[in-house]
């Protein structure tokens, strides 16, 4: 696996502890609203996602970076908490999950953020660096 993509394994981690937390059902695959008549489902949810949705993009190798697959998850979330009224079973499910899934992607997030820190040039960088600066032409350097 190619050192950028070492955060992949780490979200299927946190996708996996999701799917199989025994509250996820709600979550787990796209909300039947028409088999639920909740004919304003779409009205209101404009961009509707679920853990299998999730789960086939991290298959299908869709998400470039960590923050692209936490988007997702938070959507499923925060969709939820946008349909349901505050206070309701899928409200107070939807926002523990969302606080526990904040907590656990800080750690990938950390871990991908220190991967991509930019290292401060070597001794040898530098003077070829400096070097290559005598070379530019003067009418060029400014700009």
């Amino acid at each position: 696996m190619p050192a950028k993509e070492q955060w992949k394994p780490h979200c299927q981690k946190i996708l996996d502890a999701f799917k199989s937390d025994k509250n996820a059902a709600p979550f787990l695959e796209p909300v039947p609203w028409k088999e639920y008549g909740l004919y304003d489902y779409p009205q209101i949810v404009k961009n509707a996602m679920d853990f299998a949705q999730v789960q086939k993009k991290m298959n299908g190798s869709k998400y470039s970076a960590p923050k692209d697959f936490a988007a997702d998850m938070r959507l499923v979330f925060s969709n939820c908490m946008l349909y349901n009224q505050e206070g309701s079973d899928y409200y107070v499910l939807a926002d523990r999950f969302a606080k526990q899934f904040e907590k656990k992607f800080t750690k990938v997030q950390a871990a991908s953020d220190a991967g991509d820190a930019v290292k401060p040039p070597t001794f040898p960088e530098k003077s070829k660096f400096s070097e290559a600066l005598y070379e530019v032409d003067p009418d060029v350097l400014g700009q």
